[in-house]
This record gives C-alpha cells, sequence and structure tokens, in this order.
C-alpha cells in the first residue's frame, strides 16, 4: 500500500493535466461605481457629550464623473445626510460628518452611499465608539505629600481628574513605587511615573513586561531622576524602558542672558497634538526652568516637543506592542510653569486618550483577517470569577473562557489559556469580544470592513494571467452572449485545416512559378 507522502505525489496538478481554464467577461460595460474608502474619527476628547467629528473618503472607482451621497447611522439611526459630492473621474472626496454621543456605552456607526451602483460590497463602512467605562490610568510615585497641593503629582491628578466615572472619563489610582512588584499593571491603560528614583530589578522588569504587552509607560521627572542610574536600569531592562538615554539634568541658573527656556516646537502631525498648535502662544508660553537632557537619535525615538534651542523635551517611542515617553521636566512649579498653563489639562488628557486607543489600529481589521486578543496570564484569576476554569492538574494553565458577538447577533463562546482568535470575519460589520471572567472584565470591539483597494479597478494583462496558472491551457471568451465556439474549440482543440491547405497552396503556386521559369530556359 503506497504511503501518504507516495499518494500525494501521485496526484497530478491541474497544469500537468493540462485542465483549460475559461474567462468570460461578463461586464464589459460595467455601471460606475463608488466607494466609502475609509473613515477617520476625530475627537478632541471621546466623552459622553462632546462632539466627534467622522470623516469619510469617497472614491470614484469608474472613469466617469459621478455625483453621490453620504449618509450617517449611529446605532441603527439616520444622523445625517452629505450634500451631494462631485466625484471626478477615479477622484477621491472628503466630507467630515459631527456629531455627539448621549449615553455611555457601546456605539455601532455607519456611513453608507446612498443608491445603488456597480458594487454593493464597498458602499458602506462600519466604525465603533464604545464610551462604557472610564480608561484606568495609574500615578507611580516615591511617596505621598500630607498637603495635597505639594504632592509630586497633584497637577498630574487634577488634569485627569475629567469626567465622571462610566461616561468615558478616566478612573485613576495612585500607587506607591512598592506597589509595581505586586499590582496587576495589565488592567492599566496608561502608567505615569512621576519622579520616581532608580527601580530595583524587579520593579523594572515588571514594567518592561508591561510595556511589551501593550501597556503605555509615561516617565515624568524631577529631583529624584539620577541619570546615571536610570539609564543602568534601562541597560538592564534591554533599553525598552526609556525612550532615550538621559544625558543630564541643565538648569536654567547656569545659563547666562535668559532666566528659563520656552517650548518653540509641537509635532503637528502626533494625533495628541495636532488641535494645540494654534495659538502659538498656548505652547510658547510654557517655561522651563530645569530639564533632563536626552540623546536622541534620528529613527530610534520620536520627539514630540523641544526647547526653543531645540533640546527635546517630550519624546515617545514604541517598544513592543506598547509605548514609552518621557516629559524631561518635572509637572511641579519648581521645574516648569507647564501645570500651571491653560496648556496642560488638554495636552494631558489628549496624551492620555491617544495612548489608551493604541488597540484601535489592532482592532480595526479588513474582511478575512482573524481576530486576535491576548491575554495576560501571569496574573491569577479573581477568586469565584465567573468563566475562569482552573486545571485539576497542579501547574496547569488557567483556562479562559470569552463570548464573541459577530455581526448577525449569534453569540459564540470562545476558550483558550493564552489568546483568542477567530478567522472567520468575512462577514463586514462590528464584533464585540467580552471576556467577563477576568479579574478586570475586558470588552474588545473590532470593526472589519471591505479592503479599499478592492474597489480600485485593475486590468490583468493575458501574460500574467498564464503566469498565475503555472501553465495550465487559458482560454479567453471572445464574445460572452455566445459561447458556442469556445465550447467547440474546448472540445475539438484548434483547427489545423485551414492554415495546412494555405501551406498546400503556396507550395503548388511557388512550384508552378519555378518550373515555368527555368523550364523556359532549357
Amino acid at each position: 500500500m503506497p504511503s501518504a507522502a507516495k499518494h500525494q505525489t501521485d496526484v497530478p496538478s491541474a497544469a500537468k493535466q493540462q485542465i483549460p481554464v475559461i474567462i468570460v467577461d461578463c461586464n464589459r460595460a460595467p455601471k460606475p461605481d463608488a466607494a466609502v474608502e475609509r473613515v477617520d474619527l476625530e475627537a478632541a476628547v471621546p466623552m459622553v457629550g462632546l462632539p466627534v467629528k467622522a470623516v469619510v473618503t469617497v472614491l470614484n472607482a469608474s472613469s466617469v464623473a459621478q455625483q453621490r451621497l453620504v449618509e450617517l447611522t449611529i446605532d441603527g439611526v439616520k444622523q445625517a445626510s452629505s450634500p451631494q459630492l462631485n466625484l471626478p473621474p477615479g477622484g477621491r472626496v472628503r466630507h467630515g460628518f459631527t456629531f455627539s454621543l448621549q449615553r455611555a456605552g457601546l456605539h455601532r456607526g455607519q456611513i453608507s452611499l446612498i443608491g445603488e451602483d456597480g458594487s454593493r460590497y464597498d458602499d458602506r463602512r462600519f466604525f465603533a465608539i464604545d464610551l462604557g467605562r472610564s480608561i484606568p490610568v495609574a500615578v507611580v510615585e516615591a511617596r505621598r505629600h500630607e498637603i495635597p497641593y505639594l504632592d509630586e503629582a497633584y497637577y498630574l491628578e487634577q488634569a485627569l481628574a475629567l469626567g465622571p466615572a462610566g461616561a468615558g472619563g478616566f478612573n485613576v489610582s495612585t500607587l506607591l513605587v512598592g506597589d509595581l512588584t505586586g499590582e496587576p499593571l495589565e488592567k492599566y491603560k496608561v502608567l505615569y511615573c512621576v519622579n520616581l528614583p532608580a527601580l530595583d530589578a524587579e520593579a523594572a522588569e515588571r514594567l518592561d513586561a508591561y510595556v511589551a504587552a501593550g501597556g503605555n509607560l509615561v516617565w515624568i521627572c524631577g529631583d529624584n531622576v539620577e541619570t546615571e542610574a536610570y539609564n543602568r536600569m534601562n541597560r538592564l531592562s534591554g533599553g525598552r524602558l526609556l525612550p532615550a538615554p538621559l544625558v543630564d539634568v541643565r538648569a536654567i541658573g547656569r545659563q547666562e542672558g535668559r532666566d528659563s527656556w520656552h517650548v518653540g516646537f509641537l509635532d503637528e502631525k502626533h494625533p495628541a497634538l495636532k488641535n494645540l498648535l494654534e495659538p502659538v502662544s498656548l505652547y510658547e508660553s510654557i517655561l522651563v526652568y530645569r530639564h533632563v537632557r536626552m540623546a536622541v537619535e534620528k529613527g530610534y525615538a520620536r520627539v514630540l516637543a523641544r526647547l526653543d534651542d531645540g533640546e527635546p523635551l517630550l519624546v515617545e517611542r514604541s517598544v513592543g506592542d506598547g509605548r514609552t515617553l518621557m516629559l524631561g521636566t518635572g509637572a511641579v512649579v519648581s521645574w516648569s510653569n507647564l501645570p500651571l498653563r491653560p496648556i496642560f489639562m488638554p495636552l494631558v488628557v489628549r496624551l492620555t486618550f491617544h495612548l489608551s486607543e493604541t488597540d484601535r489600529v489592532r482592532t480595526n481589521l479588513l474582511a478575512g483577517q482573524p481576530l486576535e486578543y491576548r491575554l495576560n496570564v501571569a496574573q491569577p484569576p479573581s477568586a469565584g470569577a465567573i468563566g475562569l476554569e482552573q486545571q485539576t492538574q497542579p501547574g496547569a494553565a488557567v483556562l479562559q473562557y470569552g463570548e464573541l458577538v459577530p455581526p448577525d447577533g449569534e453569540t459564540l463562546r470562545l476558550k483558550t489559556s493564552e489568546e483568542f482568535r477567530y478567522a472567520n470575519t468575512y462577514e463586514i460589520g462590528i464584533y464585540v469580544l467580552r471576556i467577563p471572567g477576568a479579574a478586570s472584565p475586558t470588552q474588545v470591539v473590532y470593526s472589519v470592513n471591505f479592503d479599499p483597494a478592492e474597489a480600485e479597478p485593475a486590468k490583468i494583462e493575458r501574460p500574467k494571467l498564464e503566469e498565475l496558472l503555472d501553465g495550465a491551457p487559458l482560454i479567453v471568451a471572445d464574445d460572452p452572449d455566445d459561447l458556442s465556439e469556445t465550447f467547440v474549440l474546448l472540445r475539438e482543440g484548434k483547427s489545423l485545416w485551414t492554415p495546412f491547405l494555405l501551406a498546400v497552396l503556396i507550395a503548388l503556386v511557388f512550384e508552378t512559378f519555378l518550373s515555368n521559369r527555368f523550364g523556359s530556359k532549357t
């Protein structure tokens, strides 16, 4: 009996069997097609009652000009329609809808083209906004001051105290540096480390794992930051804790002819900063008296703010699935007047919201891409948590159950010990993953849409098709309305009778010509 490998090699491919492939062009005169190519959400702060802007890009995928309308729907209720959009041939047009959400919770949005065209599959695009819970944020300090307004993190905590709990604001926890070794850090979206001394190996390892798993770590400088100790801590952690190596602490008292530096640059392309650029006095009025200098190499990290002499002040770097940032000055008035300036609260709020939304890229999927969510299994489950099941064998992994609700509304139960993965995402719409048994209940919302590249027309030439078919015979139907000739050709092959008769005729004429020419001479 042949082995499995031998059996597999005996199965001929389509090319070896010479199975023909027939292409029939049934769309020679297609209807003009337009597509909702993308939707970008813009919000100063994504909270209940505050405005949100949805900017839609509409593509004209045809060679003729079109006039189309798009409409916005939130939770199944029509919110607005666009004016008539004039689409040039092959061009794109953008239109913005402004709306606000009046309740907390998950909101399902959809932007659709009005009317029919060449393809209904690219006429809508889904998005989701989840204002169901406050964003968990932790502020880590070396110690708490007895007088609140003298505390190192006082101004930071005041800026984060935005909005009531459950309305999309922040749920702020205050930790001491000693808590880093025992606190489940994965439950926090953002960690602010305010004027901490260099961490011991265990705490640094915990922060390193937190960032690598998708956490966001923000360092704020102060008197406890010793550059050599911080660089040593960073090297022992593989260079992943700081966005850049530290150089030294610079104080304005050593400078002549000035009593401070001021901020001279903000990154206009950064999502958290782009709306804080006007008027320029908003950031140029920030005065800095002391700051920690950072050695930022080009391409290694991103400088979000600079002083007027070019020194980096706010630096961001992607590490693993997370990010680490450092503000080179302190959040106290002895280092800078930043905490007292009008820009401080919107800067902190927008930066925190931006960092907490880093999952959005991973939750905006194209149809067919797998839905994935990795669990942090380092922490034990809470006692009595629903949805968790401990295996009976000692040392066995904890089984985690989750519920996935696809667009059709059917609830699916998933089970894993490390990562949820669901590959059947071919239906576009909103997918909701709930993990009710975790110590901190989790809900992740995925927006699945068509690939916008599929809306752009493209022609594949015959040589490319033959290459893709790997040598299989290719037959292109000349007339899609009458395939009889194609089937005759397929059944009988290409006739050689006419070319043969033509060749015989040419040979006879040539022979007669030669006979007459040479025969007359003899």
